[in-house]
Parts: structure tokens; sequence; C-alpha cells
């Protein structure tokens, strides 16, 4: 796993002085996850939210404070594409060009060994279709559980996703192959687990538990040394928490009971491992399907750029869409970055399929997503989060292949 870089203290600074004068001039927002249960709870009848409200992903209402768009992936459905292979048949084809830094913090007090893991890695289909992969886990009663799978997700998964299965597919059946092997691992040890694949300019989200993705688009300012400004911001999971009204639901409706939020104790309502707990209710109460989300980055016919954030809950206590953006916003370093990503051409105009051919950023070039990791772990911690804290956060650009600025596939780095 990679090592947390150094962050700019100032941006940091910065933030907490904004986050503060927020909290002064609206004291009930506290960016709990408290409010997301309220908000699933006035869903409608369809089970999705109302357009004329604002997203109920996130951890409180979103205020109007920022002009940009706030929405909420769709769960997969019939529509195409479903697997890797249904991207060939598109009209535009795409590649998506890939870096990615991560940062990490043991919880407060180092009550416990930091329990969190993330793990991210590139492949290719047999037709030549580069797809990345990144996880996040966070473990409970040791990391017996989120260090088995930090180690074994990307295998399991690609070869379903090598094999033709539809996204959505592929996680099902590996959350029930890596459970399995759960079993001689550690008999009370559980993980949640978070993880998006990503192909042309498609990202798919699968979600067990309470960690949480978000997509962040891009637009370049016209000044070069500027940071970037956001389009948008979609959630692409929802937290599964007993506690949650549509996660009660469904654990009354097979036979399960919820006391206090939680399943005796378990508090995340869908998770890797917990065979403890599982033994003590009926089967499926807590649950090993993944939601599966899917959404887009851009439309295929011109350059798209995007921030992939995943995280575990010791950042989502305490951080909402709001925050996450002013971090980005923040970060002016990121603007120098992106347009260094724009500037690499292809030999040919052809796309590159091959994930052995690479453009690298010179040293250094990459550290502003590295302050931004850091950055949502030092806000999150004085914030007061208690628990461990880790981020994920990947750059994404995406060009259709044969036009101006196409990128090459590159592997990503953890």
């Amino acid at each position: 796993m990679a090592s947390a870089g150094t962050s700019g203290g100032g941006n940091v600074l910065r933030l907490i002085s904004l986050w503060e004068q927020r909290s002064n001039e609206d004291p009930g927002k506290t960016g709990t996850k408290t409010a997301l249960v309220e908000n699933r709870s006035s869903l409608p009848s369809s089970g999705m939210p109302d357009p004329s409200n604002k997203p109920f992903f996130g951890n409180s209402p979103m205020r109007p404070r920022l002009d940009i768009e706030w929405a909420e992936a769709m769960l997969v459905d019939e529509s195409l594409p479903r697997s890797l292979d249904d991207l060939a048949q598109l009209e535009h084809q795409e590649v998506c060009n890939v870096l990615v830094a991560s940062s990490t913090e043991q919880c407060r007090g180092g009550r416990h060994a930091n329990e969190d893991r993330f793990v991210t890695a590139s492949e290719s289909t047999v037709g030549g279709m580069v797809f990345h992969i990144v996880g996040i886990m966070d473990g409970h009663d040791t990391a017996a559980a989120s260090d088995t799978v930090q180690k074994l997700l990307p295998e399991v998964v690609s070869q379903h996703l090598k094999a033709g299965k539809p996204v959505a597919e592929a996680y099902t059946l590996a959350m029930a192959e890596l459970e399995e092997i759960l079993r001689d691992v550690h008999p009370s040890a559980g993980t949640c687990v978070l993880s998006c694949a990503l192909a042309g300019r498609f990202v798919w989200c699968s979600n067990l538990g309470d960690c949480r993705a978000a997509l962040i688009r891009l637009k370049l300012q016209q000044m070069p040394d500027a940071a970037p400004l956001s389009n948008g911001l979609c959630w692409l999971s929802c937290d599964h928490k007993a506690s949650s009204a549509t996660e009660t639901l469904r654990i009354r409706q097979i036979g399960g009971n919820v006391f206090d939020g939680r399943v005796f104790g378990l508090e995340p309502s869908r998770t890797l491992g917990d065979f403890d707990i599982k033994q003590k209710t009926v089967d499926g109460v807590i649950s090993i399907v993944p939601e599966v989300r899917r959404a887009e980055i851009g439309d295929g016919s011109s350059v798209a750029q995007a921030l992939l954030i995943c995280a575990t809950d010791g950042i989502w206590d305490v951080l909402d869409g709001e925050d996450i953006v002013d971090v980005v916003h923040g970060c002016k370093e990121l603007g120098a970055l992106l347009q260094q990503q724009l500037s690499l051409r292809p030999e040919t105009e052809e796309c590159s399929k091959d994930k052995d051919v690479q453009q690298h950023l010179p040293q250094g070039h990459q550290q502003p997503l590295q302050e931004l990791a850091d950055d949502l772990v030092k806000l999150s911690k004085s914030k007061g989060s208690m628990d461990d804290c880790t981020a994920t956060v990947m750059l994404i650009s995406v060009t259709a292949c044969g036009t101006s600025g196409t990128l090459r596939p590159q592997t990503a780095v953890s």
C-alpha cells in the first residue's frame, strides 16, 4: 500500500476556518450521518429520490451555496453497457487515463490498530479493454478480514470481468467468493467493502456497508495556475446501516430485528465476515449482496475529467459533499495536473489498448493528488472523527478515440 505523503498544511487550516464559519452560520449542520436516515425515510414509493429534493446520499441536505449540480448514481439495470465487452459495441469509444493517491490514519487515541485498507489495480480484457479497480475496506474486530479482501479483491473481481460477466454480477459473485474464503480466516472479524471499476467513460460502484464514493466532475479555469472548478458531484453509493429506513425494512422483511440501530451490536447491515453475528440471526440479514450503481464521465464526444473519491466512514462521519468540493476548489496545483494530463498525445490517432504502454508524469507532478488525499484525512481529524480515516483519490481523464487530445491508458499507482 502507498504511504501517506506530505500535505499542504495551509490549505487544511483554511478549510478548517471555512468549516467553523459555516457551522456558526448553520448550527444544525453537524456533518454526521443522522440526517441520512431522515432523508432516506422520506423516499417516494419508487425507492428513488424525488428530483425536486436535495440528494439523500449525502450526510445532510445541501444548501444552494455552491452553484454545482448534485446527483445520485442510479442502480444498474438492463441498459447497456452492462459488461466491459458491451463497451466495444458503443458508438463512441473512449480510453480513461488514471492517476491515484491514498492517505490513511489510525483512529484517535490509538484504541486499536488501523483496520482500514485500500487497493488499486489495472488490468485488461482479452480484447484489450483496459480497466481499473479501486477498493476501500473498513475492517472491524481486527484487520484480518480487511487484510484478506485487500489482497484478493482485484484478482477475484477481474477474473469475472474478463470472462464477460456483467459488472453487477461480477461483483456479486466476487463478494460471495470472498465471504467463503473469510470463513477460514477469523470467526468474528468483518469488513465493509466498497469497490469501483472504471473503463472508458463509465464508472461502476459496488458497495457493502458504510464506506462511500463520490464522483466530482471537473472543468478547468482559464487561468493556468487556478484550481479546477466542479461541474457537479454525484454520489456513487448509499450507506448500508441497520439504522437506515430501507435497510431496517429489508432486515425485518426477512425475519431479522434491529435494536438501537444495530443487529446484535453490528452497525453496518451489509458486510463480509462477521460470522459470529451472522450465525445468531436469519440468513441474509447481514447481507453480502452489494448494491452496484453506474455513472458516466462526459458523453464521449470530447475530453472529460473527474475526481473519484472513495473513503471510509471515518471521513464521511464528519465531511459532507460541500466539504469535499471545498477541498477540491482549494487545491490550486490540481489545475496544473489536469493540464498535464491533457497534454498527453499518442503516436497515432488510434487508441492504444495495451496496458503496458504508459505515459508517466515526471516525479513529483502527482503530488497535488497526494495532498488532496492527505487534506481529506487531516480535515476529518480536525473536525473530530474518532475512527480510522482513509481516502483514495483518483484523477480520471476520458477522451474519445481518434480525437485531438486522445489519452493513453495509464496504470493506476498506489
